[in-house]
């Protein structure tokens, strides 16, 4: 909207609603300046599915330049973009009288400035600009290539208008004097024209008013105003004997061109032609294309012409459209065989039958079918050689088809194995179904054993000369099908050589293992074996034999599996030596002097000895050892087996003589027990050890004393130099067994410790003692005294060595027990002694107790504690502590519990204490920081009916009548209590129900406002009787659906008064009649379907004497009840119906008649005088053709008067429209009424005549009734 804005500029204000029915969303000032000499005017506002267009034009400078503005607004999105339509580089001298119109998404806006400077010429130029969608300078073009001009600006160009329509974008414009009409049907980017709508030579379009506006009904329509008759009068011109042809396609997106009259022409396109000849040709393509494997086929045009017509021109403007069919691309293939259909286009959606066949199959051909492969929507894709399809876009259909050709395999002895395509198949293989153009493989195995492991078939060649094993075939129809592989017989020959490296010669070659050879049947082979074979140093081989008794080197014949084992026997070296060098040796019992080399064949058995050499009674020498640390001498060397060195290293040894005092004793030398005396031979240097070993009884031993040449040593250490002779004294002791019960502990045995048990062995007659102390254990636990096995309590105790004895000292183990409480200094009960905590107890294991906390236990002022488990989770108390068998830490756990007070407001409601209801007043004990549930009702009954207790709050404020509480100290908590009294209804008939404000459960707080109110304030009796409420009892007030506000201080119980009325009908006959009421004196509205009247009432109704009832004129004759003054006054105690009877008034007694008569004769005379001022102003010239002048015309015929009917509730004629009776106000339903058919000719000539004058308003309206069937 355009606003003044102080100090004299005018803003322009644009308000957009996107959510009707709320406040406004979007404020936008487009424009606003304090500038005076600035303004903003003449706004526009158009809108599409996109975006929302408001045309501005600016006064930049006051009366010396204008601009014009296009402002896009995205109402969604919320955005708004500003464009100028020339910038800041062309702006009008003079106002521009801009235009805008949306046509779907297409903007297009302009105006005519006027810029000597910059267009170059003194006259106003049209620049119009067109978008689609608007928004942004660079979505914005100049129309028709860039010019932004309909024409080249040769005179002045002003007052454009546009319109937009569905297809076509409308402009006009004053053209020097002239009114030119431009077209678009491409979004407004291109125009066609100009077309003359006015070029009067006597008058001019008007320039003052700037009034040009062009439209678009059934025709397209320009209103202007010109001078022609000397005034500035309003002309309206149209199209005359053209029509406007607006060709495209269906879809759109289509494009191209369709010929028209032979012309190649983009579409959609537009033309003006005359209506009748000439005829003009169309000829839209068979086909256009689309996308990949898309086209678009023709289907029919809108008139239903052929694809190739003539269109003979009518009166009406025509929207002629080819309408075209989506066609999509079946690609049909098969690498053999036939499909069908073949390759084709298919209308979308189509059905299609697809199949495959194969050719005719030959004696050793054949064509096997496996599957459809289909892509695209609708495909098939399966084994079925025929099937169906659905074309939903381009699809692809291979038929997966082959031909195959039989091949046959042999082998050459028959019955070898060959490998074909990857499996194994024996000889022959025939029928085997190969593809067409498929490559095979068959290969020849070799070799292959069918008889047995030791003859086999080895390959040599194909039958046709191919000596590879495998080969390829790649099958055509002249591929040979029969194949034969030929093979040979050749025999196992092994070779078995013992040992398995023993070396042999065949056919010359030499081996060193086992060996399988294949011979060819009947074919000789040389072999042999050089003998000796050396391995090694100490090791080499000797031919034995031949298992076939032959030669070491003969000729073997091949005339079936053979096998040869060769023997050979292995020898080894051995080389014998003596040190010191020089000595003799008994090889095999040989005495033979060293060195000795000696060969021995494995598995045999040999000795070799070295001989003792004795040099004086005292001394000898020996042999110490083999070089291998072999002491065996004689030494025997069984079942050879490898090679050796050996030298026999011998030893000077001297006698030691070793006895005992007394004699016959054990001793141990050098580890063995031996019995003195003992004699003994030493090697010089060496070192030896000599023991006496306690000879021990149970409790009995002979210990070591010295040795004879009083040497104390036992064991003694012998470095051997030279001989020697020597005795062991001992003497006899006693074995004292000391322990501890339980063992292990410490015992003090002749001051010093000792860890029981204690093993002991006293010299007979010595003296000893033996002590136990308490052992600490640790800080829990410990070991004491009890008493020795034999009773004897001495400790410590005296012992004289006389014989053997076994003492075991009882102790017993003792924990500390920790007895405390929690808190601490609480009293206890230990074995029924008080003690006050902690309590420290050391307990004999295995002993039994009792400890007891008595609970509960008093504590400060309304504080207690209560028992609640011991330490280790034992809930027991007392408890018995049973079989002690360790320390123990126990501690008697209490928790605190506190006297908390409760009580209500008013006193006396129960509270729920942790489950347990507490009287109140009342007091429970709580434990401590413990959440307890304590609840009260939420509402209490009182002793009074109809009042009652509602919960409030706790005296704490906590509002929830069920809460948790954690207490930490003596308390209390109170529950307040608000007092409530109930309304209740009495005397209510039972359809009839009462209800409570604000309160619906009608219990409302002391002393609060009630406010009572019932569901009805009628009840029906009987037909015609009924109960209306009068007022409240109980509650003050007359309004059924709401009483008097009520102080609640009690319960209140209310009721309400009723009266008696009946209903009253009232009527006329004929039916339609009017009167008028009183009730009481009172006058009062009649309701169409009755009134009701109280009981006992007096009702007066009145009607007039004469009376107009659907138009015709009646005079009252009386009442139905034989009432004859017009006014009938009657006292109602019933239902009541009352009629008033008329009379029809003859033609001579009617006034109406004559007045409406004479008003007709007016009319006519007014209608003839209007009817010749028309004639007066119609356009002096014929319709102008397509590109000349149309000549302005006068307004359209009259609207005819519409159909009648008659009101079936009053009987008046009223007009044929579904609504509210005018008269009586009932509704009804207008019958359909028939209309002329479309494009009858006779109201195309009843138009005419009416608009050349030769006719008048009323006969042209009595016309069209009767065309239409309302004559």
């Amino acid at each position: 909207m355009q606003c003044p804005a102080s100090p004299g500029a005018r803003q322009i204000a644009f308000f957009d609603d996107i959510t009707p029915g709320t406040p406004t969303d979007w404020l936008i000032e487009i424009y606003s300046s304090g500038d005076a000499t600035q303004e903003g005017f003449r706004a526009q506002f158009a809108g599409s599915d996109i975006a929302e267009y408001l045309l501005i034009e600016f006064e930049m400078v006051d009366n010396a330049a204008w601009s014009m503005f296009m402002f896009t607004l995205d109402p969604v999105g919320g955005t708004l973009d500003g464009f100028s339509l020339c910038g800041t580089t062309c702006p009008s001298d003079d106002p521009i009288y801009g235009s805008l119109a949306v046509q779907n998404d297409y903007v297009v806006f302009g105006g005519a400035l006027h810029n000597p400077s910059f267009f170059g010429t003194a006259n106003h130029v049209m620049q119009v600009m067109d978008s689609l969608g608007g928004g942004g300078g660079a979505n914005w073009n100049f129309i028709n290539g860039g010019t932004g001009v309909f024409e080249p600006p040769t005179g002045e160009q002003k007052y454009l208008a546009l319109a937009g329509t569905n297809d076509v974008i409308h402009a006009a414009y004053r053209s020097g004097t002239d009114l030119v009409y431009w077209f678009s049907v491409n979004g407004g980017d291109a125009y066609q024209g100009p077309f003359r709508a006015s070029s009067n030579a006597v008058g001019t379009v008007a320039h003052a008013p700037h009034s040009i506006d062009v439209t678009y009904g059934a025709k397209v329509g320009i209103a202007f105003i010109d001078t022609r008759n000397a005034n500035n009068d309003p002309f309206y011109a149209t199209l005359s004997g053209y029509s406007m042809y607006i060709i495209k396609k269906n879809p759109a997106s289509i494009g191209g061109t369709i010929n028209i009259d032979t012309i190649a022409t983009p579409v959609p396109a537009g033309f003006i032609w005359a209506v009748g000849p000439p005829m003009h040709n169309v000829d839209a393509p068979q086909t256009e294309p689309g996308p990949p494997d898309t086209q678009y086929n023709f289907q029919s045009w809108s008139d239903a012409g052929a694809r190739v017509h003539d269109i003979t021109p009518g009166a009406a403007d025509t929207i002629l459209v080819a309408n075209y069919g989506t066609q999509y691309f079946l690609t049909m293939s098969s690498p053999v065989g036939t499909v069908l259909p073949g390759s084709s286009w298919q209308d979308k959606g189509a059905t299609v039958a697809i199949s495959w066949t194969g050719p005719a199959p030959g004696p050793c051909a054949r064509s096997t079918f496996s599957r459809w492969v289909g892509q695209g929507p609708g495909s098939f894709s399966g084994p079925s050689a025929s099937a169906t399809i659905v074309m939903n876009g381009p699809i692809t259909e291979l038929a997966q088809a082959s031909q195959q050709f039989c091949f046959n395999f042999y082998t050459n002895p028959s019955g070898l194995q060959l490998t074909i395509n990857g499996t194994t198949f024996a000889t022959p293989k025939t029928g085997l179904w190969w593809d067409d153009g498929s490559t095979n493989t068959a290969t020849a195995i070799s070799p292959q054993s069918p008889g047995g492991p030791l003859t086999r078939f080895s390959f040599t060649q194909w039958d046709d000369g191919t000596t590879t094993a495998a080969r390829t075939i790649r099958v055509t129809s002249t591929t040979a099908s029969n194949y034969t592989a030929i093979y040979r017989l050749e025999d196992s020959v092994q070779i078995r050589p013992t040992p398995a490296d023993c070396q042999y010669v065949v056919d010359g070659t030499t081996y060193s293992a086992g060996q399988t050879f294949w011979f060819q049947d009947g074919s000789q082979h040389a072999i042999d074996s050089p003998s000796p074979q050396v391995k090694a140093p100490d090791t080499r081989y000797v031919f034995s034999r031949w298992s076939d008794n032959g030669a070491q080197s003969h000729i073997i014949t091949v005339t079936g599996a053979l096998t040869l084992d060769l023997t050979c026997t292995v020898e080894y070296r051995f080389q014998f030596d003596t040190t010191p060098p020089g000595g003799n040796l008994l090889l095999d019992g040989t005495p033979l002097p060293a060195p000795q080399t000696v060969w021995w064949a494995a598995g045999t058995t040999h000795t070799a000895e070295f001989p003792l050499v004795q040099i004086t009674p005292d001394s000898r020498r020996v042999l110490q050892q083999w070089s291998d640390a072999n002491t065996a001498n004689p030494r025997s060397f069984t079942n050879i087996a490898a090679g050796a060195t050996l030298v026999a290293q011998t030893v000077l040894q001297y006698r030691y003589i070793l006895d005992t005092s007394p004699t016959g004793l054990s001793l141990t030398v050098d580890g063995s027990p031996m019995t003195a005396p003992v004699t003994l031979w030493w090697n010089d240097g060496s070192s030896h050890t000599a023991q006496f070993i306690t000879v021990s009884q149970p409790d009995t031993q002979l210990v070591f004393t010295q040795w004879s040449d009083a040497n104390p040593s036992n064991p003694r250490t012998f470095n051997v130099a030279g001989p020697g002779t020597f005795t062991a004294q001992v003497v006899a002791q006693y074995r004292f067994i000391l322990d501890t019960q339980p063992t292990g502990l410490t015992l003090t045995v002749d001051t010093l410790p000792c860890t029981a048990p204690c093993t002991l062995w006293w010299t007979h007659g010595t003296s000893h003692t033996a002590q136990f102390q308490t052992v600490q254990i640790n800080a829990d636990s410990r070991q004491s005294f009890a008493r020795w096995s034999d009773n004897d309590v001495t400790n410590p105790r005296s012992f004289n060595a006389q014989n053997p004895m076994t003492l075991t000292v009882i102790t017993q183990l003792e924990y500390r027990y920790q007895l405390d409480t929690s808190p601490t200094a609480l009293a206890l009960l230990v074995d029924n002694n008080p003690c006050t905590a902690l309590c420290i107890q050391w307990f004999v294991q295995g002993s039994t107790h009792t400890v007891s906390f008595n609970s509960p236990q008093a504590g400060p002022t309304d504080t207690q504690y209560v028992f609640n488990q011991w330490s280790d989770g034992s809930a027991v108390n007392p408890r018995t502590l049973s079989g002690v068998s360790g320390p123990v830490s126990l501690t008697a756990q209490t928790y605190t519990e506190y006297r908390i007070r409760f009580d209500t407001s008013p006193t006396g409601i129960v509270v729920t204490v942790g489950g347990t209801a507490v009287a109140t007043p009342g007091s429970a004990w709580v434990r401590a920081s413990t959440p307890t549930a304590i609840n009260v009702t939420t509402q209490a009954a009182s002793a009074t009916a109809g009042k009652r207790y509602v919960f409030t709050q706790w005296a704490d404020g906590s509002p929830n009548a069920v809460r948790t509480i954690s207490v930490t100290a003596p308390g209390s908590f109170t529950a307040n209590f608000k007092t409530q009294y109930q309304v209740t209804f009495s005397g209510l008939p039972t359809s009839v129900t009462g209800s409570c404000t604000p309160a619906t459960d009608c219990w409302f707080d002391s002393g609060t406002s009630a406010t009572v109110a019932l569901s009805a304030d009628t009840v029906a009796v009987s037909s015609g009787e009924r109960q209306k409420f009068v007022q409240w009892t109980g509650a003050t007030g007359t309004s059924y659906s709401a009483s008097n506000p009520t102080t609640m201080s009690a319960p209140l119980s209310v009721g309400a008064q009723w009266k008696t009325q009946y209903l009253v009908t009232i009527a006329t006959d004929p039916a339609g009649g009017t009167f008028t009421l009183t009730v009481g004196g009172t006058s009062v509205t009649y309701d169409t379907n009755g009134i009701w009247v109280d009981k006992g009432s007096t009702l007066a109704a009145t009607v007039p004497t004469d009376a107009t009832i659907s138009g015709s004129s009646y005079k009252f004759v009386n009442w139905a009840d034989g009432q004859a003054a017009a006014t009938d006054s009657v006292t109602i105690n019933a239902k009541t119906d009352l009629v008033a009877k008329y009379r029809t008034v003859s033609i001579t007694e009617s006034p109406a008649l004559w007045i409406g008569l004479i008003g007709a004769i007016i009319a006519a005379i007014l209608i003839a005088f209007f009817l010749m001022r028309r004639r007066k102003q119609e356009p002096e010239e014929a319709p102008a053709a397509a590109g000349g002048s149309a000549a302005a015309t006068a307004p359209p015929p009259p609207g005819e008067e519409g159909p009648t009917m008659e009101c079936p509730s009053c009987g008046m004629t009223i007009p044929a429209v579904s609504g509210a009776c005018p008269i009586c106000g009932s509704e009804v339903v207008a019958p359909a009424a028939p209309a002329a058919p479309e494009g009858d000719e006779r109201i195309t000539r009843l138009n005419e005549a009416y608009r050349s004058g030769r006719i008048s308003k009323e006969q042209y309206q009595a016309n069209m009734r009767r065309l239409r069937g309302n004559a």
